[in-house]
């Protein structure tokens, strides 16, 4: 995904180039408007990814210290 946000971001800077250079030309206006479209698309959805790893990482660390706490309770259980 984000190979594709670059190749996006290139790909906007080339039409805007184009829109700068013709300014009246319509069609590349509207192609212009499409790929910076796209491109909010591709970072909304990285931004979403990047939440949802965020959280995944948080779980696996409770996951982690709750599984270190019953470990170590049973090694305390078992010494009595």
């Amino acid at each position: 995904m984000r190979q594709e946000a670059e190749a996006q971001t290139i790909e906007v800077s080339r039409r805007q180039q184009k829109v700068r250079e013709a300014p009246g030309n319509v069609d590349s206006s509207l192609k212009l408007e499409a790929v910076e479209f796209k491109l909010q698309e591709l970072k909304s959805y990285m931004s979403i990814l990047g939440k949802e790893a965020v959280v995944e990482a948080q779980q696996q660390r409770l996951s982690l210290q709750r599984l270190i706490a019953m470990v170590c309770s049973g090694k305390k259980e078992d010494k009595i």
